[in-house]
């Protein structure tokens, strides 16, 4: 589509040098700075994520191929997903706040795979209210950037993508 670094139409056919340092060298580079290690007060070590990182890479990823974007997806959900595990709430503050940065910045039809991680990831003890907290915290963010369109006017794709996710959120509540 638009807006695509690399153009759809005979991708696979032309992958060309600058591709291929992107997928093998850059890319896995800049994945690994999702994180860092923290330590805390009493020695536990832990990863921090970097949300200014975690959202840059969401936005180039975006710029590539769909098929690219869905198999890097589940990867980012995934580091954000660890951090909200964190005993530490200024740690999961901070990767609630990224997660719904997230959801709000690609297209709804993801967030069905954004609730599904959040239940795998948060799925007992006190990761459930955090798994509460992040899906409020979500669908607030949604309400502040997306308005249906007026009823009988224009596409509706916004609701009907967001129709696809309602089953994965009315299973987490």
């Amino acid at each position: 589509g638009s807006g695509t670094v690399l153009d759809m139409h005979g991708f696979e056919n032309r992958k060309t040098a600058v591709w291929r340092a992107l997928e093998r060298r850059i890319i896995p580079k800049l994945e690994g700075l999702l994180t860092k290690e923290n330590v805390d007060k009493a020695g536990n070590k832990s990863k921090v994520i970097r949300p200014p990182m975690v959202l840059a890479l969401m936005k180039l990823f975006q710029k590539f191929p769909e098929d690219f974007f869905e198999s890097k997806l589940p990867h980012i959900l995934t580091v954000i997903c660890d951090s909200l595990r964190n005993r530490d709430s200024d740690i999961r503050d901070v990767a609630r706040s990224t997660m719904a940065k997230i959801a709000t910045g690609m297209d709804l039809k993801y967030l069905a795979d954004v609730m599904r991680e959040l239940m795998i990831t948060l799925n007992e003890g006190y990761k459930l209210h955090v798994r509460s907290a992040t899906v409020h915290s979500i669908l607030q963010e949604l309400q502040l950037h997306y308005t249906p369109s007026p009823a009988g006017h224009g596409d509706d794709s916004t609701v009907s993508s967001f129709d696809t996710a309602l089953p994965a959120i009315m299973e987490i509540i």
